[in-house]
Order: structure tokens, then C-alpha cells, then sequence
């Protein structure tokens, strides 16, 4: 067995000659013991002795490619050796490796439309389409194995490659917690050689300070895929709580990779506090619901349930962290909270989510934000922070039929939501860092929400759906919380006939904006150099998805560095591409959905919830239609029919 140990800022590595392909920065003595090991290494192998004898008291830097490209803190081994976690070669190849250490590698011959999958992989081992492989071996695991890693070519298999793995036992105990694995029961333990079936068991016994680990694999709610009539079936739903000294934490084991995936929603918090959700991918079913969600948009039946999932949902809970998190691709709202606060979302991607929803929602969706007390209010109580968020839309007309009026617009979609119109909300709220394009409607919209700080922040492109929106959205504040909003340092590019900025019912409409940079979009006439200085361009190079800022801007606007270039190693580990939604919203699009929704407008039916005068008004026009004069549409009615208020 070949490890390479180097002082300093150590690595370990599964194969001695795969080291000259890291990213070397050595103090010149240093060069000559290396090239000593080389000798050593091609002459009968190296061990951890080898390297400990002409390393010396020498000190090194290496750069690594992390998981989720964060440099993490080495870790011991059970001979007292320092070895630095997820060390990626750019090859999988034969190695013996301990049991309880990560495991990291990469596929060659990566690139466009080729992806790649694995055939008798050891429980936990995962590759993502990109080619990133990782596990984290336990003790019952140590034996040899052979897995066939397959590469794919726009979707037919081009080749294969044999990864032969040896798993050496490790007297290190292994961390304690309650274990799952696609492969458990809910019968078991719990332990990790007993794990459970499924994240809602596990959170059920869970107590305060616990840790629940999952292992890598593909996890799927209750009746995924079945009738969705008699069933809602969430993956995980929580109404237990940790303290605030002993947080709850659902997370991998080890460096594993989970993904939940849920065709209703993913993770529920009801009455719950004190969870932290930290490197999971939650997995929707936007794209087959595509065809289905007009089909249901008269429906008020638990068929509507496959429309309306989100990925996270908190429910009047307090004190939850979710952190290096990937959610897409759920028709609801990615991440929502009704009734909660003291909430944050870090370093996570939220994406392509949304779009089929006839609820209207949002990336984030904080609709009804509560605070528990009227205490604190200078403290943040909702945080978003170093995020990615992009393709976030509403893509059909949504509605609320127990208000007797619907206007047929789509006018929901921002990327990130924080909304105060019950009051109820007494802190203050903070986006910083974030970097979101490509959402239907806003990147962020502030909805009667004060005394927040919005700042280095960069925003690229959204309304795509909305033409009336803008990269920015405020509204004034709720009366007795007039403290006003701090938006600065943030960096602003929007689509030509759309505006930065869109501001609606102030009496200062841009109180509190200062010190931003942007190109002249729709409203460069009112957005003065007061709030913003203009650019002909104040993105490097987004199309390569550069976000710094271009030269003729001093450093300290918009995302900084760090955050970018860790979304940017997040994206290419997970096979993401930033992009706007499938869907391109137009008026030849809403008026086909417009005719489709008149047509199928069912009879008045005392048995279900649509009320029996109900009025649709055609946004477009400002016509309104009842019931008996649906046949009229597009023509106006015959008869006029007045237009009821939201």
C-alpha cells in the first residue's frame, strides 16, 4: 500500500504516483526530498516512515480539490497520522484505504454530455454524472472489492472502467449517531452496522444533540410514484426538537453523497427547533409534472398534492440551519416557511424550482415569517448567505379560489422571498453574498419587510418571466416597523426592457439604497447615481460564470471571491449548469393557458371548494368573467361583470 504523507498542509493519497498532478507550492528544500520519494515510490513502494524520515521538520502547502471546494481540517488516523480529507486524483485507481477515512476520486475523460454510473458499488459509494466519486467506508465493509465505474456518452456507454478497492479495518471508533441507509429497516437499531430505513424513523427517536447520518444513496419517500389519491406521504416529517445547546443535525456519513427524493415534499418541520440540515441534495419531480399541473388547475382533490411539494418546509418552527445544500426541481417552493423565524440557508444551491405550482411560491419562500417575541428586534432572524440561487419560476397561473377572485397572471417567482404583510415578523432580515439569476420574477423580493440589510449581492438577469419585475423588488414596510432597509455594495446587470430596481408603494422609493453598481436597465431615467453608479458591464465574464467584478470596480461589491469560486467547485462536482427555467413565458403562452384554463372551467358544484360565483379576470385586458360567460372569452362579455378585489 502507497500513502504519501506530506507535513504541513497534508494530504493523503491512495497511489504515490498521482501526487505530481496536485497544485504544489514548496519551499525549495522540500523539492529535493520529494524527488527522493519518487525514487523510493518506483523502486518498491512508499510508506507513511519513508516520508516522515526525509520530510523532516519541512513545511508544505498543497491545494487540493475538496468536496463542495471547502479546505477541510485534516484528520488523525488510527496510526496517529494526520491525513487532510477528500483529496481528489483525476483518475480512480487501485488503492487500499481504512475504513472510517473519506474517500475521494475522479473520473478522466470528463466533459460534455458524458456521464457515469456505477455497477456492484459497496452500500454508500456514489458517483456523481460529473465523475466525482466518494465513500466512507466502515468496519463491517473491510474487504476487497471490484467495482465497474461506467462512462456514458450523450446517453449510450462508451467504456468502463475496473476500481479495485481494499478496505483495511480502522480501531478507531466510529461516530456516535443513528444511522440510515437505503438499504436499512426501521426495525433495526439504528447503529451503524444496524441502520434505519428512513429519515422520518430516525428523526422520530431522535434526541437533543443527536446526529443522524446517512449513508450515500438515493433515499425516496412512502408510495413515491403511486396514486397520490389517499396519500401525502412526506419524506421526513419533524415535530421534535433539539435545545439550544444541543442542536439535532441530519448530515452524510462521512463524505457520502445522499440525495432525498420526493414527489410530495421532501423534509417537513412542524412545531419543531434546533435542526441543522447540512449537505444534502433534495430532489424533486418538476419535470414530470410538466403535462399534469394545467390538467389540475381546476382540481381541488389530493391528486393536486404532486404540484405543490417543496423540498423543505418549515412549519411554525424556529432556530433551523440549512447549510451546503442542493434543492431542485421541486414544483412547490424549494425552501418555505410559514409561522417561523430564526432561520438561516448558507452555502446551498436552490434551483429549477417552482415552476408547476398553481399555490404561486418561490425559491425561498419566507410568505409568513413569525418571530416567537417582540424582543430583539435588532437581531437578524432570517439569514441568507453565500447561496446560488437560479431558475426559479412560476410557470402557470396560480390561484387562491377561497377568495372568490382570481386573475389570471403569473405574477409569483422570485429566487428568494421575505414577506411581512401579517405583521407578525419582529427582527430584521439579511441577504448577503448570494449570487441569484435566471429566477422568474425578482432575484429577491423585499414584501413589506423593514430594516434589513441587503448587500454584496449580485444579480444577474431575473424577470425572466415577469416582465413587470426587476432584479429587485421592495415594497413598502408594515406601519409601526419603519426602520428603513440598507442595500448596498451590490452588483446589478438585468435584461434590457426590465428594470433594476422595481419599487412599489413607497413614499421614498429608493430610501435606503446606496453605493451600488449596475448596467443601465428600463429604469436608469429614476434609478439615479444617488443609489447607483452605472457600468457599460460590472460582471467579468458571466457567461463563463466569472461574477467578480470587472476592473473599473474597486474589490468589496457584489459576491467576493471565496463564495464564488466555491459555488463555481459545488456546480462542477454535481454536474449543475446555471440557466433560466425550461419554460420561456410569453404572451402567446399565457393566452394558450388562459383558453385552456376558460375552457375546462368546471360547473358550479356545491361538494367542492370553488366557489359557485367565482370571477376570473384576464390580466391583459382587466375583463372580468363569471361562470356563464366563460364561453365569451377572449371577446369581451357581453354583459359587464364587475371585477371583485384580491
Amino acid at each position: 500500500t502507497n500513502y504519501l504523507l506530506l507535513t504541513g498542509d497534508l494530504a493523503f493519497y491512495p497511489n504515490a504516483h498521482n501526487f505530481m498532478e496536485i497544485n504544489m507550492n514548496l519551499k525549495i528544500k522540500y523539492w529535493f526530498y520529494l524527488i527522493v520519494a519518487i525514487l523510493i515510490s518506483c523502486n518498491g513502494g512508499i510508506n507513511n516512515s519513508h516520508i516522515a524520515q526525509a520530510a523532516g521538520d519541512y513545511s508544505s502547502d498543497i491545494s487540493h480539490i475538496p468536496r463542495n471546494g471547502d479546505r477541510k481540517t485534516a484528520k488523525q488516523n488510527s496510526h496517529g497520522n494526520l491525513i487532510a480529507n477528500n483529496s481528489i486524483p483525476s483518475t480512480c485507481k487501485t488503492a487500499t484505504i481504512r475504513a472510517g477515512i473519506e474517500y475521494s476520486c475522479m473520473m478522466s475523460g470528463v466533459g460534455e454530455g458524458k456521464t457515469f454510473s456505477l455497477d456492484n458499488a459497496p452500500l454508500g459509494m456514489v458517483i456523481q454524472s460529473s465523475g466525482y466519486l466518494h465513500w466512507t467506508p466502515t468496519n463491517s465493509q473491510a474487504q476487497p472489492y471490484t467495482v465497474t465505474i461506467n462512462r456514458y456518452a450523450d446517453g449510450q456507454k462508451e467504456g468502463e472502467t475496473e476500481l479495485k478497492l481494499t478496505v483495511e479495518a480502522n480501531t478507531a471508533q466510529s461516530s456516535p449517531g443513528i444511522y440510515i441507509s437505503p438499504k436499512g429497516s426501521d426495525k433495526n437499531t439504528g447503529a451503524i452496522d444496524s441502520p434505519l430505513a428512513s429519515l422520518h424513523k430516525a428523526a422520530s427517536i431522535a434526541k437533543p444533540g443527536d446526529t443522524i447520518f446517512l449513508r450515500g444513496g438515493t433515499y425516496f419517500n412512502a408510495g413515491h410514484g403511486t396514486s397520490f389519491v389517499g396519500r401525502r406521504n412526506n419524506l421526513a416529517r419533524i415535530t421534535n426538537s433539539g435545545s439550544s445547546d444541543k442542536w439535532i443535525t441530519i448530515r452524510p456519513h462521512g463524505n457520502e453523497y445522499v440525495k432525498l427524493k420526493s414527489d410530495v415534499n421532501g423534509i417537513v418541520f412542524k412545531g419543531a427547533a434546533y435542526w441543522r440540515v447540512q449537505g444534502l441534495e433534495l430532489e424533486g419531480t418538476t419535470f414530470e409534472t410538466e403535462k399534469t399541473s394545467l390538467k389540475l388547475w381546476w382540481d381541488d382533490t389530493e391528486a393536486a398534492n404532486q404540484v405543490t411539494g417543496r423540498g423543505i418546509a418549515m412549519n411554525s418552527s424556529h432556530q433551523i440551519e440549512i447549510t451546503d445544500s442542493i434543492v431542485h426541481d421541486f414544483p412547490g417552493a424549494g425552501i418555505s416557511n410559514n409561522g417561523g423565524a430564526d432561520i438561516s440557508m448558507t452555502d446551498s444551491i436552490v434551483y429549477n424550482n417552482a415552476w408547476w405550482s398553481t399555490a404561486g411560491t418561490h425559491g425561498f419562500a419566507n410568505s409568513k415569517p413569525a418571530t416567537k417575541t417582540k424582543t430583539n428586534q435588532s437581531s437578524f432572524k432570517m439569514t441568507m448567505k453565500d447561496n446560488l440561487v437560479f431558475g426559479n419560476q412560476s410557470s402557470v397561473i396560480s390561484h387562491v379560489f377561497s377568495k372568490g377572485f382570481v386573475k389570471l397572471e403569473i405574477d409569483e417567482g422570485n429566487g428568494l422571498h421575505m414577506q411581512n404583510t401579517e405583521g407578525d415578523f419582529y427582527g430584521r432580515f439579511l441577504a448577503e453574498n448570494n449570487l441569484v439569476m435566471y429566477n422568474g420574477k425578482a432575484g429577491l423580493g423585499l414584501n413589506t419587510i423593514a430594516n434589513s440589510t441587503i448587500r454584496n449581492n449580485s444579480f444577474y438577469q431575473n424577470a425572466q418571466a415577469v416582465h413587470s419585475s426587476g432584479e429587485l423588488s421592495l415594497q413598502a414596510p408594515t406601519s409601526g416597523n419603519s426602520q428603513p432597509n440598507v442595500i448596498e455594495k451590490n452588483l446589478f446587470q438585468a435584461l434590457e426592457d426590465r428594470d433594476t430596481i422595481k419599487v412599489f408603494k413607497q413614499a421614498d422609493p429608493y430610501e435606503g439604497v446606496k453605493d451600488n453598481y449596475a448596467v443601465p436597465a428600463a429604469d436608469a431615467t429614476e434609478l439615479t447615481a444617488a443609489h447607483v453608479n452605472y457600468e457599460s458591464q460590472v460582471f467579468t465574464n458571466p457567461a463563463n460564470f466569472d461574477f467578480s467584478p470587472v476592473s473599473s470596480i474597486s474589490a468589496g461589491y457584489g459576491v467576493p471571491h471565496a463564495t464564488l469560486d466555491r459555488l463555481q467547485a459545488k456546480l462542477k462536482e454535481y454536474g449543475i449548469t446555471p440557466k433560466p427555467a425550461a419554460t420561456k413565458v410569453t404572451e402567446s403562452y399565457l393566452k394558450k393557458m388562459k383558453m385552456l384554463i376558460f375552457r375546462k372551467w368546471p360547473a358550479p358544484n356545491p361538494n367542492d371548494s370553488i366557489p359557485d360565483n367565482l370571477i376570473l379576470e384576464d390580466g391583459a385586458t382587466g375583463l372580468c368573467y363569471a361562470y356563464e360567460q366563460r364561453r365569451e372569452y377572449p371577446a369581451p362579455p357581453k354583459t359587464f361583470t364587475p371585477c371583485k378585489k384580491k
